[in-house]
């Protein structure tokens, strides 16, 4: 049975969820945030990709208070927000001129932090999202993994782990489809460049702590051994945590 998982694992399964296949991406859009006299909090997109807003919380904190926002937004009449166009919160805390509120701004499907700064209220802060520059294409058909931070490439997803550090991020493009096992024993982030459009024929073994592996079609089961695991936006047979089997858990929700 092919099953499609966000899992987050530690000593012991603590979220499990089955979620539809996706093409998104994590946008990268330049943003102008102010927070007006009358708190009103205001996000002006300035460039980069559209934002779907029924993806995206606003997270505002001051004083110890946090306040989260969700969808309908202020200023907004379709669910996008375009370059040129204001979304905006009305924030229920109490603030002067001058304060200081951290604003953050969340990519739901991802989890994925696309705005993070203070904002001084009455002041604008203008940021692009932070941005990992990558090759656009690989050298050849041949070479299909790129270490980011090690700038190298690989034939086979072994192979790039064999050969990187602890905190590594790993990029597999499309079109991979490989016959083998994956034995992970150290702290990387493994992606697919596009969600499901990179296969594993194989087993993948996890026996690091803190790996994230995500967005790959695996043939064969994925065994998770360390704590603090993420596979996220996977295709996957079967996945068992400790030797204990997941499937009942993922089909019960």
């Amino acid at each position: 049975m092919l099953i499609i998982t966000t899992i987050t694992v530690g000593v012991v399964v603590t979220n499990v969820q089955t979620i539809k296949k996706a093409i998104y991406h994590v946008p990268n859009t330049v943003l102008n945030v102010k927070i007006d006299e009358n708190r009103t909090l205001l996000v002006e997109s300035k460039g980069g990709d559209e934002l779907n807003l029924r993806e995206v919380s606003i997270i505002a904190t001051s004083g110890g208070k946090t306040e989260i926002h969700r969808y309908p937004f202020l200023y907004d009449d379709d669910g996008i927000l375009k370059v040129g166009e204001v979304m905006g919160a009305q924030l229920k805390m109490d603030l002067n001129v001058r304060d200081v509120v951290n604003v953050k701004i969340v990519h739901i499907p991802f989890e994925s932090t696309i705005f993070e700064s203070d904002v001084t209220v009455g002041e604008v802060r203008v940021q692009q999202t932070p941005q990992i520059t990558i090759p656009q294409a690989p050298p050849n058909s041949s070479y299909l993994v790129f270490n980011v931070d090690k700038g190298k490439w690989y034939r086979t997803i072994g192979e790039a782990v064999r050969d990187a550090d602890d905190g590594n991020r790993i990029i597999v493009y499309p079109n991979y489809d490989v016959k083998e096992d994956v034995l992970i024993d150290k702290t990387l982030r493994i992606e697919a460049l596009k969600i499901l459009k990179a296969r594993i024929d194989g087993c993948v073994r996890i026996v690091s702590d803190d790996v994230t592996l995500d967005g790959f079609k695996i043939t064969k089961h994925v065994y998770v051994q360390g704590n603090g695991c993420k596979l996220k936006h996977n295709e996957i047979y079967e996945v068992e945590v400790y030797g204990f089997d997941l499937l009942p858990a993922l089909n019960s929700r």
